[in-house]
């Protein structure tokens, strides 16, 4: 099975010579984690969803030009559109990212392969989330969360994406998610004291899967893709205290 059978299409993608600002939009608006950058049309560039947090942490200015900010992440991992899919794989799970930009001969992207479609297609060994998980994974107190700009920092400091918020008995009562978190940078205007004066609550994302630590991995593969939104799953014990979190990249690399 190559590749190009498989991918989505159309393909979201922004030119360099756009600002911060529309591919901030651009990326919220079809939920993308990352976002190829063209320069006459071929792949020059990528940006994902951090690039952009760690650009408002910087306070970069929003409506400078992609090329002109220099936030954009390289070296570009892409693939041509006649790979193997089991050659994808392998890609994925060696040089540990989320996603690759699928070229075609004449280095036009035209699509990305991500972590998430990889699960669509791979035989779950019989495992369960206590297996796999990362065990005593970062959290946040959630009376340590003074202000949005404390989550800010959080996210940025310890380069995760999704961050688990915790009672004081490690009851788990959210989740931090890095997309959710730039969504509020937008609403904010890409303005620091704005987005402060949001509630810290409304960037607690509350309702976000948990699972106990004997679920089976393939019920875990089936949340995330069944939630475009979801790119972690909080493992809990019966008493509902976090003990582990699984990512999509967790399963790609024990499970195969």
């Amino acid at each position: 099975m190559l590749i190009s059978q498989i991918i989505s299409k159309p393909l979201v993608y922004s030119e360099v010579h756009e600002s911060l600002k529309s591919a901030t939009y651009k990326m919220l608006k079809f939920w993308k984690r990352r976002l190829p950058i063209t320069k006459r049309g071929k792949l020059f560039a990528i940006i994902t969803s951090m690039d952009l947090i760690n650009a408002f942490y910087l306070n970069i200015d929003f409506e400078l030009t992609i090329i002109d900010s220099k936030i954009y992440s390289e070296p570009v991992y892409f693939v041509y559109e006649d790979e193997k899919f089991d050659n994808i794989i392998e890609t994925l799970i060696k040089l540990k990212i989320g996603g690759l930009v699928i070229v075609d001969k004449n280095h036009k992207p035209i699509g990305v392969f991500t972590e998430k479609d990889a699960l669509k297609f791979l035989e779950i060994k019989d495992l369960t989330a206590k297996d796999i998980m990362t065990h005593k994974p970062i959290s946040l107190k959630e009376t340590n969360i003074t202000s949005p700009i404390t989550i800010l920092n959080t996210i940025v400091k310890t380069k995760f994406r999704n961050i688990p918020v915790v009672k004081e008995n490690n009851e788990v009562s959210g989740i931090i998610n890095s997309e959710f978190l730039l969504t509020f940078i937008a609403l904010s205007n890409f303005d620091k004291n704005t987005f402060n004066s949001f509630s810290k609550e409304s960037l607690i994302v509350r309702s976000y899967p948990c699972v106990k630590e004997n679920t089976q991995v393939r019920d875990i593969v089936k949340i995330f893709i069944s939630n475009e939104k979801c790119d972690a799953v909080m493992i809990v014990n019966e008493e509902n205290k976090l003990v582990g979190i699984i990512t999509e990249r967790d399963i790609l690399q024990k499970c195969l």
